[in-house]
């Protein structure tokens, strides 16, 4: 294989290797500019607040007009973070945040990839055809951290899986103890990743010998479980935290309305992702199925699963399947030149240049903001007529909100009857009967709308202007349309408030 070492053409080689990193970094910034502040956004930050501002993370939700629901505060640190950022540095904190954590999880991704190819170019390909997934992690939500999290885990695994004498799965316990506060949905996961590297392999079951040969060899891993598992109780939630996964994963995805969390459609973009995936996990069984590698199928059909179930898994298959991909394409593209560098020359100018490109997009173009809009997911004429209605009836507000602005009255001190995190709303966390599901039958008009009033007793309802549910409260006389944004939403007033 031929190699080049001038130095002219290594460092034009190397810099446009590495270059690319701005590109995703401005579409990132344009992306976070054109969805952030979003309502997870809000709910995030109205949590990080009220923990800022009392010291303790609530068991309570104190954001709701329903009494004694319970919360379990899954991503705490998160919240805190998005509210420290927001509070300082307003809308543009959180546009450098999202770009960040977004090419760090393209760098590690990147990373990752180099455990199954040399070939850079190969990597870098690969990379930005997985970027299509990564952009929707242009945001501020928990995903922002545990994606490059669980790619630093893999980097980990697979350095260990050619080393088996190295310490560096020592790392994976702290990894384990900022998932579990700063995402604990997401940190069953952790285990779900060292899986693949100790289960032996479907031809080793045969004996029993090879499966205890198989066993030994990933001791050190084994052991590496232990303090990984305890350090997950080391969060203000204690069994509530490490079991979220099963109290978020309940009927909220069976008849919802809420698009990511419905199975992805074969005809849409995500379903290409799917398709992809299917072929190259076909070929890799087809080519290797002599020296196949049971850890990267297992690790693929894996992620493969959590991907079909809802349209926000998709990304795991970047995790399990893109490994695949490379080793396939490797083949194809091994007479591809290579060139001998070293990293350091250019990591820092990478680094420089790209957070340049932050600063001048952010100088350039700049944003329109949040509270300047007013839309149905940021009703900011809504807020304003309640701000000002007379404090001695302040208290008396029963207010009903959707799934898209709750998160945004919450921000702005109100206590909504709904909010973007739907799980927490089900009998199993809440613990008041399954209001989320109430809330699907008011969307759908499957619901008797007087006794439906009559219950909370709501003194204002944000509405889309578009439902059911607004078309009935405009005919029944007992409510006035105080704020009406047209083809977005309306705000009604009980009349005899």
């Amino acid at each position: 294989m031929k190699k080049i070492d001038s130095k002219d053409a290594s460092n034009w080689i190397k810099y446009c290797n590495y270059i690319w990193m701005g590109i995703p970094l401005i579409i990132a910034i344009w992306m976070a500019k054109m969805y952030l502040p979003d309502s997870d956004s809000f709910f995030l930050a109205a949590t990080g607040r009220y923990i800022v501002e009392t010291g303790k993370v609530p068991t309570i939700n104190p954001f709701v007009i329903h009494s004694n629901l319970g919360i379990i505060v899954q991503q705490w640190v998160t919240d805190i973070l998005n509210f420290i950022v927001y509070d300082n540095f307003g809308e543009n904190g959180m546009y450098v945040w999202a770009a960040l954590f977004l090419v760090i999880s393209s760098g590690l991704l990147h990373k990752y990839l180099g455990s199954y190819t040399s070939n850079i170019r190969l990597r870098n390909w690969v990379t930005v055809a997985c970027l299509a997934v990564l952009f929707s992690f242009a945001n501020t939500r928990p995903t922002s951290i545990s994606l490059p999290l669980l790619l630093i885990e893999l980097i980990i695994l697979e350095k260990y899986n050619k080393n088996k004498e190295s310490n560096i799965v020592w790392v994976i316990p702290l990894l384990s103890l900022v998932l579990i506060n700063c995402h604990s949905a997401l940190w069953f996961f952790i285990f779900v990743m060292m899986m693949p590297y100790v289960v032996p392999g479907l031809n080793e079951f045969r004996k029993i010998t090879k499966v205890k040969e198989h066993l030994a060899k990933y001791k050190k891993l084994w052991l590496v479980m232990i303090p990984t598992f305890l350090a997950g109780f080391i969060n203000p939630n204690g069994i509530k935290g490490i079991l979220y996964i099963y109290y978020s994963y309940s009927n909220v995805s069976e008849d919802t309305i809420i698009s990511e969390l419905q199975s992805p459609n074969f005809n849409d973009f995500l379903g290409i992702y799917l398709i992809v995936a299917v072929i190259f996990i076909t070929i890799y069984v087809y080519k290797y199925n002599k020296n196949i590698s049971w850890k990267n199928l297992y690790l693929a059909l894996g992620t493969f699963l959590l991907a079909s179930q809802h349209s926000r898994n998709i990304w795991f298959i970047i995790l399990g399947v893109t490994p695949l991909v490379v080793l396939v394409l490797d083949e194809c593209v091994k007479d591809t030149v290579k060139v001998k560098y070293k990293d350091d020359e250019y990591k820092l100018l990478s680094v420089v240049f790209t957070l340049a490109l932050v600063v001048l997009f952010l100088i350039v173009d700049p944003a329109i903001s949040y509270d300047e809009m007013d839309v149905y997911s940021a009703p900011t004429s809504a807020v304003e007529y309640l701000d000002n209605i007379d404090s001695n009836k302040k208290n008396d507000i029963v207010l009903f909100t959707g799934f898209n602005n709750g998160a945004y009255l919450e921000w702005n001190g109100y206590k909504v009857y709904m909010d973007a995190r739907p799980e927490l709303f089900e009998d199993k966390i809440g613990g008041q009967g399954d209001i989320y599901s109430e809330y699907i039958d008011v969307c759908k008009g499957n619901i008797d709308y007087a006794e439906f009033l009559d219950k909370y007793k709501f003194t204002h309802l944000i509405l889309d202007s578009e439902v059911a549910f607004s078309t009935y409260l405009k005919c029944t006389g007992d409510y006035n349309i105080v704020v009406d944004i047209e083809d977005e939403y309306k705000l009604f007033e009980r009349k005899d408030f």
